[in-house]
């Protein structure tokens, strides 16, 4: 009997402390935010150009010009990297002998990577070879040539496929000795005179943008350049007609449009990171090699040289370009949401757990005094961490603020009062 009172007494106890602390927190609410983690950068965009040194290459007859080297592939030097067939030549002709220039270069980067592993001299060891490609084909993204390898696959097993790489590669030549055989037209072919990234898109401004005058160029001669738009390349060509091109892709510049009143954030600095609204994915460090500015204009031109191979760069000529000035990743909060710890004078932020509260030491590392925002991050070594979707207390409690806000009376009116 003692017992089941005791128990009874302490459930009493208990109600009446959640009661009390329930109707504290309901006379007294809260504003509370869930903790996210975000990622905050200071930028500057504009307009672009690109400037590389690049080498053109002309057509040395009239006829249709065929272009053996992918788009944006890298040559070597002494490299066939198109050719001109005297005459005209029937788009198929050309797709035909495209497909079949593509399965010739695909098998001998095939061959290049098989020569790592195992001979092909039985079925099993072609299989093993198969097996990696794919793996190695799975990681890199290309799915899409899976289907390929897995219809070899069943050839090797039904013994239809039982040929080596080497006796495929020949047996494509043989296809495209044929294919050109239909042509029956001369053909001059043109070899690579440096290495570099092999263009076919030659936009017309290879005189006028030039590396050697980097350090001439005003904003009055970034507005006189058009608007580049990315159009096929002409099949059919006139002798000394631009072909084709090669582009360092060792140095390369971007010329950039800027507004003047926020040079401020570029000025000082040395090197930015840079991305390209045309190249989704791709950030690149470059260094600021020269800024041009004038009173009279509103406008900055900013001088980015690079050093990074950049994919899919040099295909263009112009895109809109980000300079990356800092970048911050935090809990995104409101100032009122800082509190600082009256023994230990860490700043942090009060987290609602329950009908309590805690303080979690924080670091701020970013300010935005027009939002009157912070980004913080937890405190280095705090036992008690910020974490994701953490209630964080904003401001005071209502009651507390509102008594601040109310006038207390002054000593005057105390007398008044009392007399």
């Amino acid at each position: 009997m003692r017992k089941s009172k005791s128990v009874l007494a302490i459930l009493l106890i208990v109600i009446g402390v959640v009661i009390f602390y329930g109707v504290r927190y309901a006379s007294s609410p809260v504003e509370v935010m869930s903790a996210r983690m975000m990622q905050y950068e200071e930028t500057v965009s504009g307009e672009a150009y690109f400037v590389w040194n690049e080498r053109v290459y002309q057509a040395p007859s009239a006829g249709t010009a065929y272009h053996s080297t992918d788009e944006g592939a890298r040559v070597g030097k002494n490299r066939i990297i198109s050719s001109v067939y005297q005459g005209e030549v029937s788009e198929q002709i050309l797709q035909e002998l495209a497909n079949i220039n593509k399965k010739i270069e695909k098998l001998h980067s095939r061959q290049q990577s098989m020569s790592l592993y195992v001979d092909e001299y039985t079925a099993e060891n072609r299989l093993e070879n198969l097996r990696r490609e794919i793996i190695k084909t799975v990681r890199s993204g290309n799915v899409s040539e899976i289907a390929e390898y897995k219809e070899e696959i069943k050839s090797v097993i039904s013994g239809e496929g039982n040929i080596s790489v080497a006796e495929e590669i020949e047996a494509l030549k043989r296809d495209k000795y044929l294919a050109e055989q239909k042509i029956g037209q001369t053909k001059t072919d043109i070899y690579s005179d440096c290495s570099g990234v092999y263009s076919k898109n030659v936009d017309g401004l290879e005189s006028q943008l030039q590396v050697e005058r980097l350090s001439e160029y005003t904003t009055a001669d970034f507005y006189a350049l058009p608007v580049v738009n990315k159009e096929p390349a002409k099949t059919v060509v006139s002798s000394g007609d631009a072909v084709c091109k090669v582009i360092d892709n060792h140095i390369w510049y971007a010329m950039m449009l800027v507004e003047r009143d926020k040079l401020d954030h570029v000025r000082d600095r040395k090197t930015v990171q840079v991305r390209f609204e045309r190249v989704p994915g791709v950030e690149v460090t470059a260094k600021i090699l020269r800024i041009w500015e004038d009173d009279s204009d509103s406008n900055a031109l900013v001088i980015l040289q690079c050093e990074q191979y950049a994919d899919g760069i040099f295909s263009l000529r112009q895109s809109g370009v980000e300079l990356i000035l800092e970048q911050y990743q935090g809990f995104s909060v409101p100032i009122s949401a800082i509190r600082v710890n009256d023994d230990t004078k860490e700043k942090g932020v009060q987290v609602k757990r329950g009908a309590s509260e805690i303080f979690k030491p924080c670091e701020i590392v970013y300010t935005n005094k027009e939002n009157e925002t912070l980004i913080i991050q937890p405190a280095k070594g705090a036992k008690r961490v910020l974490e994701s979707y953490d209630q964080i207390i904003l401001g005071e409690r209502w009651e507390d603020a509102k008594e601040k806000e109310e006038p207390k009376p002054t000593e005057q009116a105390k007398e008044e009062g009392t007399s």
